[in-house]
């Protein structure tokens, strides 16, 4: 799959207020036939996020998300789904309310399926996820900071066989 990356940017004056949000997820990998071959992995997803307000309420959340690995049919292996880092994506600044989250989600592993055949692939490894968001902001009246992540399903495999 190809990969993904995503940019917002928002700023207002006085006590007015900004946001900016933003998912960037990588594209899903092309699926696979006959044994021997195996399904494309995910892309890769990237992003990031800044709201600036002189007094107002400023908002910044971001998600970033691994493309999910390819099928495999008739023997087949599935592809590995992306493995994706957020790695303090979004950011503001504001003298009022500063309210930052992120998130990062692994892709998921694709299938493996003999469809009858006897042959048997292996299923996909789902992609891995990291998320750190550190802010340290003096000038905000209020900060609140979250940060998650999830790691991505493996893929399944069937046993082959007649159907």
């Amino acid at each position: 799959g190809g990969a993904a990356a995503a940019t917002a940017v928002a700023t207002s004056t006085g006590a007015n207020s900004a946001y900016a949000n933003v998912n960037g997820t990588g594209g899903r990998g092309g699926d696979a036939y006959y044994a021997g071959n195996t399904g494309g992995n995910g892309g890769s997803g990237t992003a990031t996020a800044s709201a600036t307000s002189d007094s107002g309420y400023v908002q910044g959340a971001g998600n970033v998300s691994g493309g999910s690995g390819g099928n495999g049919y008739y023997g087949a292996s599935g592809g590995n789904g992306a493995s994706v880092n957020a790695n303090n994506i979004v950011s503001g600044s504001t003298t009022g309310t500063l309210y930052l989250t992120q998130s990062a989600s692994g892709g998921s592993g694709g299938s493996s399926s003999g469809n009858g055949y006897p042959a048997v692939g292996t299923a996909g490894a789902g992609g891995n996820a990291s998320s750190m968001l550190s802010v340290n902001d003096a000038m905000a009246s209020y900060v609140q900071a979250y940060s998650t992540a999830s790691g991505g399903g493996g893929g399944f495999a069937d046993g082959g066989g007649t159907s």
